[in-house]
Protein backbone atom coordinates (compact mmCIF):
# COMPACT_ATOMS: atom_id res chain seq x y z
CA UNK A 1 0.00 0.00 0.00
CA UNK A 2 1.32 3.47 -1.04
CA UNK A 3 2.54 5.71 2.04
CA UNK A 4 0.75 8.20 0.48
CA UNK A 5 -2.86 6.98 0.72
CA UNK A 6 -2.15 5.51 4.12
CA UNK A 7 -1.41 9.02 5.40
CA UNK A 8 -4.18 9.78 3.96
CA UNK A 9 -6.47 7.50 5.42
CA UNK A 10 -4.62 8.64 8.98
CA UNK A 11 -5.50 12.04 8.39
CA UNK A 12 -9.19 10.92 8.03
CA UNK A 13 -8.72 9.06 10.88
CA UNK A 14 -7.57 11.70 13.27
CA UNK A 15 -9.70 14.82 11.89
CA UNK A 16 -12.83 12.37 12.59
CA UNK A 17 -10.96 11.70 16.00
CA UNK A 18 -10.97 15.78 17.14
CA UNK A 19 -14.56 16.35 16.04
CA UNK A 20 -16.48 13.41 16.75
CA UNK A 21 -15.58 13.86 20.64
CA UNK A 22 -16.65 17.52 20.54
CA UNK A 23 -19.82 16.40 18.70
CA UNK A 24 -20.46 13.68 20.82
CA UNK A 25 -20.14 15.97 24.23
CA UNK A 26 -19.99 19.38 23.21
CA UNK A 27 -23.21 19.52 20.96
CA UNK A 28 -25.46 16.02 21.08
CA UNK A 29 -25.07 15.94 25.10
CA UNK A 30 -26.13 19.75 24.93
CA UNK A 31 -29.06 19.71 23.08
CA UNK A 32 -30.64 16.64 24.82
CA UNK A 33 -30.20 18.54 28.37
CA UNK A 34 -32.06 21.55 26.96
CA UNK A 35 -34.62 19.73 24.57
CA UNK A 36 -35.12 17.09 27.69
CA UNK A 37 -34.67 13.59 27.73
CA UNK A 38 -38.10 12.53 26.28
CA UNK A 39 -37.81 14.79 23.34
CA UNK A 40 -34.20 13.79 22.63
CA UNK A 41 -35.64 10.02 23.09
CA UNK A 42 -38.25 10.41 20.35
CA UNK A 43 -35.23 12.07 17.81
CA UNK A 44 -32.79 8.85 19.00
CA UNK A 45 -35.67 6.39 18.21
CA UNK A 46 -36.45 7.83 14.82
CA UNK A 47 -33.08 8.51 13.67
CA UNK A 48 -31.90 5.12 14.30
CA UNK A 49 -35.27 3.77 13.01
CA UNK A 50 -34.35 5.98 10.06
CA UNK A 51 -30.35 5.11 9.29
CA UNK A 52 -31.65 1.20 9.46
CA UNK A 53 -33.93 1.81 6.67
CA UNK A 54 -31.35 4.20 4.55
CA UNK A 55 -29.09 0.93 4.25
CA UNK A 56 -32.11 0.12 1.33
CA UNK A 57 -31.03 3.71 -0.92
CA UNK A 58 -27.10 2.56 -0.62
CA UNK A 59 -26.94 -1.57 -0.43
CA UNK A 60 -23.69 -0.90 -0.90
CA UNK A 61 -23.33 1.09 -4.23
CA UNK A 62 -21.16 3.01 -2.30
CA UNK A 63 -18.03 0.26 -1.99
CA UNK A 64 -19.27 -1.50 -5.86
CA UNK A 65 -18.66 2.58 -7.21
CA UNK A 66 -14.77 2.08 -5.59
CA UNK A 67 -13.95 -0.68 -6.87
CA UNK A 68 -15.31 0.05 -10.30
CA UNK A 69 -12.69 3.65 -9.85
CA UNK A 70 -9.72 1.51 -9.10
CA UNK A 71 -9.62 -1.42 -10.04
CA UNK A 72 -10.57 -0.86 -13.84
CA UNK A 73 -12.10 -4.55 -13.98
CA UNK A 74 -15.22 -4.86 -16.61
CA UNK A 75 -18.71 -5.31 -14.04
CA UNK A 76 -22.05 -6.10 -14.80
CA UNK A 77 -23.14 -2.74 -13.83
CA UNK A 78 -20.76 0.14 -15.40
CA UNK A 79 -20.20 3.46 -13.02
CA UNK A 80 -22.53 5.26 -15.03
CA UNK A 81 -25.50 2.92 -14.41
CA UNK A 82 -25.44 3.71 -10.68
CA UNK A 83 -26.98 6.99 -10.86
CA UNK A 84 -30.00 5.58 -12.16
CA UNK A 85 -29.93 2.61 -9.11
CA UNK A 86 -29.02 4.96 -6.68
CA UNK A 87 -32.42 6.78 -7.70
CA UNK A 88 -34.75 3.53 -7.87
CA UNK A 89 -32.84 2.17 -4.39
CA UNK A 90 -33.75 6.16 -2.88
CA UNK A 91 -37.25 5.66 -3.92
CA UNK A 92 -37.87 2.63 -2.56
CA UNK A 93 -35.88 3.60 0.83
CA UNK A 94 -38.35 6.79 0.87
CA UNK A 95 -41.85 4.93 0.04
CA UNK A 96 -40.88 2.18 2.69
CA UNK A 97 -40.00 4.67 5.25
CA UNK A 98 -43.76 6.53 4.85
CA UNK A 99 -45.12 3.00 4.89
CA UNK A 100 -43.63 1.44 7.49
CA UNK A 101 -44.02 4.99 9.96
CA UNK A 102 -48.27 4.92 8.87
CA UNK A 103 -48.00 1.06 10.22
CA UNK A 104 -46.07 2.08 12.65
CA UNK A 105 -48.92 5.11 13.70
CA UNK A 106 -46.45 7.83 14.83
CA UNK A 107 -48.05 10.69 16.75
CA UNK A 108 -47.89 14.16 13.85
CA UNK A 109 -45.55 15.72 16.08
CA UNK A 110 -43.33 12.13 15.51
CA UNK A 111 -44.34 11.83 12.06
CA UNK A 112 -42.80 15.57 11.03
CA UNK A 113 -39.70 14.46 13.06
CA UNK A 114 -39.38 11.36 11.20
CA UNK A 115 -40.15 13.25 7.49
CA UNK A 116 -37.13 15.33 8.56
CA UNK A 117 -34.92 12.57 9.74
CA UNK A 118 -35.86 10.48 6.31
CA UNK A 119 -34.48 13.28 4.33
CA UNK A 120 -31.22 13.83 6.28
CA UNK A 121 -30.44 10.33 5.76
CA UNK A 122 -31.34 10.12 2.51
CA UNK A 123 -28.94 13.36 2.21
CA UNK A 124 -26.25 11.14 4.25
CA UNK A 125 -26.56 8.57 1.68
CA UNK A 126 -26.14 10.11 -1.50
CA UNK A 127 -23.03 12.00 0.24
CA UNK A 128 -21.89 8.68 0.69
CA UNK A 129 -22.42 7.98 -2.88
CA UNK A 130 -20.51 11.27 -4.24
CA UNK A 131 -17.93 10.57 -1.55
CA UNK A 132 -17.26 7.05 -3.37
CA UNK A 133 -16.18 8.63 -6.37
CA UNK A 134 -13.42 11.30 -4.36
CA UNK A 135 -12.42 8.19 -3.29
CA UNK A 136 -12.30 6.25 -6.80
CA UNK A 137 -10.29 9.20 -8.02
CA UNK A 138 -7.66 9.00 -4.91
CA UNK A 139 -8.93 12.65 -3.43
CA UNK A 140 -8.61 11.16 -0.35
CA UNK A 141 -7.79 14.79 1.70
CA UNK A 142 -11.00 16.23 0.10
CA UNK A 143 -12.52 13.16 0.57
CA UNK A 144 -11.67 13.43 4.69
CA UNK A 145 -12.97 16.94 4.49
CA UNK A 146 -16.64 16.48 3.09
CA UNK A 147 -16.82 13.19 5.99
CA UNK A 148 -16.79 15.97 8.48
CA UNK A 149 -18.00 19.10 7.37
CA UNK A 150 -21.68 18.57 8.29
CA UNK A 151 -20.73 17.83 12.17
CA UNK A 152 -18.09 20.82 11.77
CA UNK A 153 -20.40 23.28 10.61
CA UNK A 154 -23.05 22.40 13.16
CA UNK A 155 -20.34 22.50 16.02
CA UNK A 156 -19.07 26.38 14.86
CA UNK A 157 -23.32 27.03 14.62
CA UNK A 158 -24.34 25.26 17.59
CA UNK A 159 -21.22 25.81 20.33
CA UNK A 160 -21.48 29.24 20.56
CA UNK A 161 -25.15 29.36 20.82
CA UNK A 162 -25.40 25.85 23.72
CA UNK A 163 -23.01 27.17 25.84
CA UNK A 164 -24.43 31.38 26.06
CA UNK A 165 -26.41 32.42 28.67
CA UNK A 166 -29.10 33.44 25.62
CA UNK A 167 -30.26 29.87 24.83
CA UNK A 168 -30.83 28.71 28.45
CA UNK A 169 -34.20 31.01 27.56
CA UNK A 170 -33.94 29.80 24.39
CA UNK A 171 -36.86 27.43 22.61
CA UNK A 172 -34.73 25.38 20.76
CA UNK A 173 -37.20 22.16 19.59
CA UNK A 174 -35.90 18.92 18.83
CA UNK A 175 -37.02 18.96 15.20
CA UNK A 176 -34.44 22.84 14.93
CA UNK A 177 -31.52 20.08 15.53
CA UNK A 178 -32.85 17.78 12.67
CA UNK A 179 -33.61 20.45 10.44
CA UNK A 180 -29.73 21.91 10.77
CA UNK A 181 -28.21 18.61 10.35
CA UNK A 182 -30.29 18.31 7.25
CA UNK A 183 -29.31 21.96 5.92
CA UNK A 184 -25.58 20.96 6.63
CA UNK A 185 -25.91 17.67 5.15
CA UNK A 186 -26.90 19.83 2.27
CA UNK A 187 -24.02 22.38 1.82
CA UNK A 188 -21.51 19.19 2.48
CA UNK A 189 -23.21 17.51 -0.69
CA UNK A 190 -23.32 21.13 -3.11
CA UNK A 191 -19.45 20.99 -1.84
CA UNK A 192 -18.73 17.59 -2.96
CA UNK A 193 -20.83 18.06 -6.53
CA UNK A 194 -18.43 20.95 -6.84
CA UNK A 195 -15.75 19.33 -6.04
CA UNK A 196 -16.62 16.50 -8.69
CA UNK A 197 -17.19 18.76 -11.34
CA UNK A 198 -16.73 17.55 -14.58
CA UNK A 199 -17.13 14.26 -13.98
CA UNK A 200 -20.17 12.32 -14.93
CA UNK A 201 -21.55 11.75 -11.81
CA UNK A 202 -25.45 12.44 -12.31
CA UNK A 203 -25.47 10.52 -15.85
CA UNK A 204 -28.41 8.25 -16.27
CA UNK A 205 -27.99 5.53 -18.40
CA UNK A 206 -30.47 1.98 -18.87
CA UNK A 207 -29.85 -0.84 -17.74
CA UNK A 208 -31.58 -4.19 -17.90
CA UNK A 209 -33.83 -6.14 -15.06
CA UNK A 210 -31.31 -8.66 -15.28
CA UNK A 211 -28.58 -6.43 -15.09
CA UNK A 212 -30.05 -4.75 -12.09
CA UNK A 213 -30.55 -8.63 -10.32
CA UNK A 214 -27.19 -10.06 -10.92
CA UNK A 215 -25.80 -6.64 -9.41
CA UNK A 216 -27.43 -6.44 -6.24
CA UNK A 217 -27.03 -10.22 -5.85
CA UNK A 218 -23.54 -9.64 -5.72
CA UNK A 219 -23.86 -6.54 -3.32
CA UNK A 220 -26.38 -8.29 -1.24
CA UNK A 221 -24.11 -10.33 1.35
CA UNK A 222 -22.14 -7.48 2.61
CA UNK A 223 -25.32 -5.17 2.77
CA UNK A 224 -27.12 -7.83 4.60
CA UNK A 225 -24.20 -8.17 6.84
CA UNK A 226 -24.11 -4.37 7.79
CA UNK A 227 -27.79 -4.23 8.08
CA UNK A 228 -28.30 -7.06 10.79
CA UNK A 229 -24.85 -5.25 12.88
CA UNK A 230 -26.61 -2.11 12.77
CA UNK A 231 -30.21 -3.64 13.51
CA UNK A 232 -28.93 -5.56 17.02
CA UNK A 233 -27.05 -2.38 17.62
CA UNK A 234 -30.12 0.19 16.99
CA UNK A 235 -33.28 -2.05 17.61
CA UNK A 236 -33.13 -1.02 21.21
CA UNK A 237 -33.87 2.55 21.55
CA UNK A 238 -37.20 1.75 19.08
CA UNK A 239 -38.80 -1.15 20.80
CA UNK A 240 -38.14 0.87 23.82
CA UNK A 241 -39.88 3.46 22.28
CA UNK A 242 -42.66 1.41 21.05
CA UNK A 243 -43.25 -1.17 23.82
CA UNK A 244 -43.33 1.33 26.76
CA UNK A 245 -46.09 4.08 27.42
CA UNK A 246 -42.88 6.54 28.86
CA UNK A 247 -41.15 4.80 26.19
CA UNK A 248 -39.36 8.23 24.62
CA UNK A 249 -38.66 9.26 28.22
CA UNK A 250 -36.93 5.69 28.42
CA UNK A 251 -35.40 5.86 24.76
CA UNK A 252 -33.76 9.55 26.47
CA UNK A 253 -32.35 7.91 28.88
CA UNK A 254 -30.73 4.80 27.34
CA UNK A 255 -29.35 7.48 24.39
CA UNK A 256 -27.65 9.40 27.36
CA UNK A 257 -25.87 6.43 28.96
CA UNK A 258 -25.07 4.72 25.71
CA UNK A 259 -23.06 8.68 25.10
CA UNK A 260 -19.82 7.61 26.52
CA UNK A 261 -20.19 4.28 25.02
CA UNK A 262 -20.02 5.50 21.84
CA UNK A 263 -17.01 7.64 22.09
CA UNK A 264 -15.42 5.11 23.36
CA UNK A 265 -16.32 2.77 20.82
CA UNK A 266 -13.83 5.18 18.11
CA UNK A 267 -11.41 3.18 19.94
CA UNK A 268 -12.06 -0.01 18.29
CA UNK A 269 -13.00 1.47 15.28
CA UNK A 270 -9.54 3.35 14.67
CA UNK A 271 -8.16 0.18 15.54
CA UNK A 272 -10.28 -1.92 12.71
CA UNK A 273 -9.29 1.33 10.35
CA UNK A 274 -5.47 0.18 10.69
CA UNK A 275 -5.73 -3.16 11.23
CA UNK A 276 -8.32 -4.65 8.80
CA UNK A 277 -6.05 -3.44 5.48
CA UNK A 278 -3.52 -5.00 7.30
CA UNK A 279 -4.89 -8.16 7.40
CA UNK A 280 -6.34 -8.42 3.78
CA UNK A 281 -2.77 -7.71 2.43
CA UNK A 282 -1.52 -10.39 4.76
CA UNK A 283 -4.30 -12.49 2.95
CA UNK A 284 -3.47 -11.67 -0.75
CA UNK A 285 0.18 -12.71 -0.38
CA UNK A 286 -1.12 -15.51 1.44
CA UNK A 287 0.90 -14.81 4.87
CA UNK A 288 -0.85 -16.61 7.85
CA UNK A 289 -2.34 -13.77 10.14
CA UNK A 290 -2.42 -15.85 13.58
CA UNK A 291 0.14 -13.44 15.52
CA UNK A 292 -1.51 -10.46 14.20
CA UNK A 293 -5.03 -11.42 15.69
CA UNK A 294 -3.34 -12.92 19.26
CA UNK A 295 -1.27 -9.51 18.92
CA UNK A 296 -3.99 -7.54 18.21
CA UNK A 297 -6.89 -9.53 20.89
CA UNK A 298 -4.57 -8.98 23.66
CA UNK A 299 -3.83 -5.12 23.23
CA UNK A 300 -7.72 -4.38 22.40
CA UNK A 301 -9.52 -6.58 24.10
CA UNK A 302 -6.99 -5.57 27.63
CA UNK A 303 -7.85 -1.76 26.72
CA UNK A 304 -11.71 -2.56 26.83
CA UNK A 305 -11.56 -4.45 30.03
CA UNK A 306 -9.50 -1.65 31.85
CA UNK A 307 -11.91 1.23 30.52
CA UNK A 308 -14.91 -0.57 31.19
CA UNK A 309 -14.45 -1.70 34.69
CA UNK A 310 -12.76 1.74 35.70
CA UNK A 311 -16.38 3.44 34.29
CA UNK A 312 -18.36 1.24 35.63
CA UNK A 313 -16.94 1.76 39.36
CA UNK A 314 -16.97 5.26 38.63
CA UNK A 315 -20.70 5.51 36.77
CA UNK A 316 -22.50 7.94 39.39
CA UNK A 317 -19.56 10.35 38.49
CA UNK A 318 -19.62 10.35 35.47
CA UNK A 319 -23.10 10.87 34.90
CA UNK A 320 -23.35 13.53 36.77
CA UNK A 321 -20.35 15.14 35.70
CA UNK A 322 -22.05 14.90 32.00
CA UNK A 323 -26.01 15.75 33.19
CA UNK A 324 -25.63 17.61 36.58
CA UNK A 325 -29.67 17.89 36.66
CA UNK A 326 -30.74 14.66 35.10
CA UNK A 327 -28.34 12.17 36.05
CA UNK A 328 -30.54 9.62 38.84
CA UNK A 329 -30.36 5.95 40.02
CA UNK A 330 -31.59 4.45 37.10
CA UNK A 331 -29.55 6.19 34.66
CA UNK A 332 -26.49 5.38 36.37
CA UNK A 333 -27.68 1.30 36.94
CA UNK A 334 -28.29 1.56 32.63
CA UNK A 335 -24.65 2.94 32.52
CA UNK A 336 -23.12 0.92 34.46
CA UNK A 337 -24.08 -2.72 32.34
CA UNK A 338 -24.22 -0.79 28.96
CA UNK A 339 -20.49 -0.28 29.35
CA UNK A 340 -19.20 -3.31 29.60
CA UNK A 341 -20.37 -3.97 25.74
CA UNK A 342 -17.30 -2.14 24.90
CA UNK A 343 -15.23 -5.71 25.26
CA UNK A 344 -17.60 -7.21 22.67
CA UNK A 345 -17.47 -4.67 20.44
CA UNK A 346 -13.72 -4.63 20.85
CA UNK A 347 -13.64 -8.25 20.11
CA UNK A 348 -16.03 -7.62 16.63
CA UNK A 349 -13.56 -5.47 15.17
CA UNK A 350 -10.96 -7.50 15.34
CA UNK A 351 -12.41 -11.37 14.49
CA UNK A 352 -15.06 -10.06 12.05
CA UNK A 353 -11.95 -7.81 10.15
CA UNK A 354 -10.22 -11.05 9.41
CA UNK A 355 -13.36 -13.00 8.60
CA UNK A 356 -14.69 -10.13 6.07
CA UNK A 357 -11.05 -9.72 4.98
CA UNK A 358 -11.18 -13.44 4.37
CA UNK A 359 -14.63 -13.10 2.31
CA UNK A 360 -16.73 -15.28 4.73
CA UNK A 361 -19.62 -13.06 4.50
CA UNK A 362 -21.92 -16.14 4.93
CA UNK A 363 -21.09 -17.06 8.18
CA UNK A 364 -21.24 -13.76 9.46
CA UNK A 365 -24.38 -13.00 8.41
CA UNK A 366 -25.88 -16.05 10.29
CA UNK A 367 -24.29 -14.91 13.12
CA UNK A 368 -25.86 -11.23 12.68
CA UNK A 369 -29.02 -13.07 12.40
CA UNK A 370 -28.52 -15.33 15.11
CA UNK A 371 -27.50 -12.28 17.52
CA UNK A 372 -30.65 -9.78 16.16
CA UNK A 373 -33.34 -12.66 16.79
CA UNK A 374 -31.34 -13.16 20.42
CA UNK A 375 -32.06 -9.56 20.70
CA UNK A 376 -35.08 -9.10 20.04
CA UNK A 377 -36.38 -11.80 22.03
CA UNK A 378 -34.42 -10.55 24.78
CA UNK A 379 -36.25 -6.84 24.39
CA UNK A 380 -39.44 -8.32 24.09
CA UNK A 381 -38.76 -9.87 27.65
CA UNK A 382 -37.37 -7.74 29.42
CA UNK A 383 -37.91 -4.42 28.47
CA UNK A 384 -41.79 -4.63 29.69
CA UNK A 385 -40.14 -5.39 33.25
CA UNK A 386 -36.99 -3.62 33.54
CA UNK A 387 -37.14 -0.59 30.59
CA UNK A 388 -34.08 0.80 29.63
CA UNK A 389 -32.03 -1.08 32.29
CA UNK A 390 -33.44 -4.45 30.34
CA UNK A 391 -32.72 -3.20 26.79
CA UNK A 392 -29.40 -2.50 28.16
CA UNK A 393 -29.14 -6.10 29.69
CA UNK A 394 -30.38 -7.25 26.00
CA UNK A 395 -27.54 -5.92 24.35
CA UNK A 396 -24.78 -6.87 26.34
CA UNK A 397 -25.80 -10.52 25.95
CA UNK A 398 -26.32 -9.95 22.49
CA UNK A 399 -23.21 -8.66 21.73
CA UNK A 400 -21.20 -11.19 24.09
CA UNK A 401 -22.96 -13.61 22.14
CA UNK A 402 -21.98 -12.68 19.02
CA UNK A 403 -18.52 -11.95 20.28
CA UNK A 404 -18.24 -15.38 21.20
CA UNK A 405 -19.71 -16.69 17.77
CA UNK A 406 -16.40 -14.59 15.80
CA UNK A 407 -14.39 -16.09 17.69
CA UNK A 408 -15.48 -19.43 17.45
CA UNK A 409 -16.21 -18.71 13.31
CA UNK A 410 -12.22 -17.53 13.60
CA UNK A 411 -11.00 -20.16 14.93
CA UNK A 412 -12.76 -22.77 12.98
CA UNK A 413 -12.55 -21.02 9.21
CA UNK A 414 -8.69 -20.47 9.93
CA UNK A 415 -8.05 -24.07 11.42
CA UNK A 416 -6.37 -22.48 14.85
CA UNK A 417 -6.65 -23.82 18.05
CA UNK A 418 -8.25 -21.11 20.76
CA UNK A 419 -5.25 -19.77 22.72
CA UNK A 420 -6.63 -20.45 26.33
CA UNK A 421 -3.77 -19.19 27.84
CA UNK A 422 -4.41 -15.77 26.12
CA UNK A 423 -7.73 -15.86 28.04
CA UNK A 424 -6.74 -16.78 31.13
CA UNK A 425 -4.35 -13.57 31.00
CA UNK A 426 -7.17 -11.59 30.21
CA UNK A 427 -9.20 -12.61 33.34
CA UNK A 428 -6.33 -12.45 35.23
CA UNK A 429 -6.21 -8.91 34.46
CA UNK A 430 -9.74 -8.21 34.89
CA UNK A 431 -9.65 -9.78 38.53
CA UNK A 432 -6.77 -8.11 39.63
CA UNK A 433 -7.91 -4.74 38.54
CA UNK A 434 -10.99 -5.19 40.30
CA UNK A 435 -9.23 -5.56 43.30
CA UNK A 436 -6.70 -2.93 42.78
CA UNK A 437 -9.68 -0.53 41.86
CA UNK A 438 -11.42 -1.43 45.19
CA UNK A 439 -8.72 -0.45 47.07
CA UNK A 440 -7.90 2.48 44.90
CA UNK A 441 -11.46 3.62 45.03
CA UNK A 442 -10.82 4.03 49.46
CA UNK A 443 -8.99 6.67 48.86
CA UNK A 444 -9.25 10.02 49.79
CA UNK A 445 -8.62 11.78 46.77
CA UNK A 446 -10.86 13.43 43.94
CA UNK A 447 -12.81 10.93 41.67
CA UNK A 448 -11.12 11.86 38.61
CA UNK A 449 -7.43 11.41 39.70
CA UNK A 450 -8.69 8.21 41.45
CA UNK A 451 -9.89 6.91 38.19
CA UNK A 452 -6.70 7.82 36.31
CA UNK A 453 -5.04 5.71 38.88
CA UNK A 454 -7.43 2.52 37.90
CA UNK A 455 -6.48 3.19 34.43
CA UNK A 456 -2.93 3.60 35.00
CA UNK A 457 -3.12 0.50 37.29
CA UNK A 458 -4.77 -1.35 34.07
CA UNK A 459 -1.70 -0.41 32.00
CA UNK A 460 1.16 -1.73 34.20
CA UNK A 461 -0.90 -4.94 34.78
CA UNK A 462 -1.02 -5.39 30.63
CA UNK A 463 2.72 -5.00 31.05
CA UNK A 464 3.04 -7.58 33.63
CA UNK A 465 0.96 -10.07 32.26
CA UNK A 466 2.78 -9.49 28.73
CA UNK A 467 -0.32 -8.06 26.43
CA UNK A 468 1.59 -5.62 25.34
CA UNK A 469 3.92 -6.07 22.10
CA UNK A 470 5.41 -3.31 21.76
CA UNK A 471 7.02 -4.41 18.35
CA UNK A 472 3.80 -5.35 16.70
CA UNK A 473 2.27 -2.08 17.94
CA UNK A 474 5.04 0.17 16.66
CA UNK A 475 4.76 -2.59 12.97
CA UNK A 476 1.23 -1.83 12.56
CA UNK A 477 1.83 1.94 13.09
CA UNK A 478 4.67 1.94 10.09
CA UNK A 479 2.47 -0.52 7.81
CA UNK A 480 -0.05 2.92 7.49
CA UNK A 481 3.34 5.42 7.30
Amino acid sequence: MSQSFNRKVLFLILINLIIKPVWIFGVERAVQVHAGFEAYGLYFTLFNFTYLLSLVSDMGINSYNIRLSTQGKKAIISSSHLFSIKLILSSVYLVLGFILSFLIGYTQEAFYLLVVLLFYQLGSSFLGYLRSYLTGLQRYTADAVVSVLDKFLLVILLLPLIYSSYFTDFYFPISYFAGLQCLAILISILLCIFLLKGHPIFKIQAFSFLQLKQTLRQLLPYSLFMFLVLAYNKVDSIMLERMLKNGALESGTYAAAYRLLDALSMIPILFASFFYPLLSKLLADKKEIQTWIQSSSEVLIALTIILAISLSLFAKEWMELLYPTKSDLHLISIFQILIFSIIPIGVYYIFSSALTANGNLKGLNYIAFASLALNVMLNLFLIPKEQAWGAALATIISLSFAALAYIYSYHSVFKVKIKVFLWIKLLVLALLLIAGSIFLKNLSLFWLLKFAFINLFGLVLMFILNLIHLKKLISLFKFTL
